[in-house]
């Protein structure tokens, strides 16, 4: 095989390889429609998640004084302004050096939610873990931690 025919074959290969790679991108690529839908659906949420936040308002106070809320792909979950014995369970089970647990944080989130109920804070939890952080720093603030204090106990 010359030089010629192997730099064409090698081409060729190319072409192949690239051609597969267009269209493995354009089937992963969402549709427009696809777009819409999920845009139309992130809306919708986004509106009944605000009407859910009024209607709690009116309930347990303000957003950000009262209440804290965390958006998951599974749905809102709002947290309460803590109860004393709620706060005072949940530092006093700060560790002076590990700080605080998952569990710990899990619970207090838990003990403080208003909204979604139980079985479904643990579906959301048991998915995207991670919701549970912010919510408890954010009860941390709303039970009057200053923000030196909401990293850990010193």
């Amino acid at each position: 095989m010359s030089e010629q025919d192997e730099l064409a074959a090698l081409d060729a290969e190319l072409a192949a390889f690239e051609r597969r790679t267009t269209e493995v991108a354009a089937r992963r690529t969402p549709s427009a429609l696809d777009e819409k839908r999920a845009a139309v659906a992130a809306a919708k949420r986004k509106a009944e998640d605000a009407e859910q936040i009024e209607q709690l308002e009116k309930r347990y106070g303000k957003l950000g004084e009262r209440l804290a809320s965390a958006s998951t792909p599974l749905g809102m979950l709002v947290v309460q302004k803590p109860m004393r014995q709620a706060f005072k369970e949940f530092t006093d089970a700060i560790h002076p050096v590990k700080g605080v647990s998952f569990e710990d944080s899990r619970l207090f989130v838990e003990r403080c939610l208003v909204f979604l109920d139980r079985a479904k804070f643990l579906e959301i939890v048991n998915e995207f873990p991670g919701a549970v952080v912010p919510l408890a720093n954010a009860l941390q603030k709303l039970g009057g931690a200053v923000e030196s204090d909401v990293a850990g106990k010193s």
